[in-house]
């Protein structure tokens, strides 16, 4: 038996029983097989980075999207999330019990999801986010439709808030000189 302790701060105040037992079960849900020749240390580390800073894991904000993309359709459930990102209803099961621990959502057995306005708020950030990406990529940099949306689907999980803000800025510093630039070609 391992024993493991956590801690909160860096006073290093001890977690809970409970609090410890639900940062293992995200850990667990992150890495269905715990394999030292499969799991690099920089994994290990950016997950538990994660889970310190109460952030989501890449997997989790791909779900939080798809149920906010669903919830602008209609009434969500178990199977469309399935269908929608290609898993099986058990992995849909464990990574909504998960998000509804983070007050993400809430989900009734056998019936709909519904998020939360935590969640509504996180999924907004998401999906700007992701609009964003594929703005820069697309508009910006050129890149096709296409290849935008893979490569932003990407990104997205890895860019950090500076970042993500310094993009924005350099986008809405590129509309602002375009717009300039054809107010001076329309005076002419």
């Amino acid at each position: 038996m391992v024993s493991v302790s956590f801690r909160d701060s860096p006073e290093g105040r001890a977690l809970t029983n409970k609090q410890t037992e639900i940062k293992i079960r995200k850990i667990k849900n992150v890495f269905f097989i715990i394999n030292s020749k499969h799991i690099t240390k920089y994994s290990i580390d950016k997950e538990f980075e994660l889970i310190e800073n109460n952030r989501m894991t890449e997997s989790q904000e791909n779900y939080l999207e798809m149920i906010s993309f669903l919830a602008d359709e209609g009434e969500v459930r178990v199977t469309d999330i399935a269908s929608r990102l290609k898993v099986s209803k058990p992995s849909v099961l464990a990574a909504l019990k998960n998000l509804e621990e983070q007050d993400i959502l809430e989900h009734r057995r056998y019936g709909t999801v519904s998020l939360t306005i935590k969640g509504k708020e996180e999924a907004k950030a998401i999906r700007e986010c992701h609009l964003l990406l594929t703005t820069f990529l697309g508009d910006i940099l050129g890149v096709d439709a296409e290849t935008a949306e893979i490569d932003a689907c990407k990104m997205e999980h890895l860019l950090s808030k500076e970042t993500m803000q310094k993009m924005k800025n350099y986008i809405d510093k590129c509309r602002k000189t375009t717009a300039a630039s054809d107010g001076n070609h329309g005076s002419r």
